[in-house]
């Protein structure tokens, strides 16, 4: 596709978001950027979870999603809490 294109033609790409619920881009823009306030961060953070937790609500059965899913927001949690230290300016 031209967005794979894209993205491959661009060594400098650190961060990829496609087809993110409503919401999720800008929080991830943000907390990417570097939230020195660590109670904004948490509500950040906070949202993130709620917005995939009203998604994994409607599964059948979704312990295999939450796994993963609580895995990935574990990590970003702690790519958040790096980029409070030292954001990346070429975000």
């Amino acid at each position: 596709s031209r967005c794979a294109t894209i993205i491959e033609n661009n060594p400098n790409t650190r961060l990829v978001v496609s087809s993110a619920c409503s919401g999720v881009t800008n929080i991830l823009v943000e907390l990417a950027n570097g939230v020195q306030d660590q109670e904004h961060r948490a509500e950040l953070l906070k949202n993130l979870a709620e917005i995939h937790d009203s998604i994994l609500a409607q599964l059948e059965d979704a312990t295999e999603a939450s796994s993963e899913v609580y895995g990935i927001l574990d990590t970003v949690t702690s790519l958040a809490e790096a980029a409070s230290i030292q954001a990346n300016t070429k975000l």
